[in-house]
């Protein structure tokens, strides 16, 4: 979503472009997206309720409502004031991410195209893994954000000037001890990444 001053409000069918590293001439695409300019809190809510239903739910041996897809909502904040004779413009921009759990396959006995699924869940997972890895070392040269979409699209929210903040579920049931112990693994590697937030107001 994105708030701007002078545009009234639309919703259209978009393919939204996240452009690559400056020496790459290809970009990255994001298919079923769409844009909506200036909207009242309630239709921010309607929004949201329509992308959430765009999400494809499976039940799998291991999940009754298992997330076939990550979501990702970016909300645009686009303010302007005029200094002396000219036009002062500030933008925030804040990322929200749902990710989709990890899957074994031998626990979800998924088939044909679920298990392909799980397969690129958690590739991704895996590239996001890494990214977040040489962000914590601190001293890494570089970090590879062009492994998968969800890294390229993270990247700004990972390494930019910004505060991110990480919240893990997990279950106190003994049945889910290990998927438990990966993702507090995974938390603690992202707690380990240090940025120094430069205020830009």
């Amino acid at each position: 979503m994105r708030n701007t001053k002078h545009e009234s409000m639309r919703e259209r069918p978009s393919c939204v472009r996240q452009r690559g590293n400056r020496d790459s001439a290809r970009g990255h695409e994001v298919y079923r997206t769409f844009i909506a300019i200036i909207l009242p809190i309630l239709k921010v809510m309607r929004l949201l309720t329509k992308g959430n239903k765009e999400r494809t739910c499976e039940p799998t041996a291991a999940n009754k409502t298992s997330s076939r897809s990550h979501a990702l909502l970016q909300v645009n904040v686009r303010k302007s004031s005029i200094k002396g004779v000219g036009e002062e413009v500030k933008v925030g921009r804040l990322f929200m991410v749902d990710l989709a759990g990890s899957e074994r396959a031998k626990q979800t006995q998924n088939k044909g195209k679920r298990l392909q699924e799980g397969a690129h869940i958690n590739r991704s997972l895996l590239a996001l893994g890494n990214c977040i890895n040489a962000l914590a070392e601190g001293q890494a040269k570089f970090v590879n954000f062009r492994d998968s979409k969800l890294t390229r699209l993270l990247k700004e929210a990972l390494s930019g000037n910004c505060r991110t903040v990480m919240v893990a579920h997990v279950s106190p049931s003994h049945h889910h001890r290990e998927e438990t112990r990966n993702t507090l693994v995974y938390a603690e590697r992202a707690k380990k990444i240090s940025k120094k937030v430069r205020d830009t107001c």
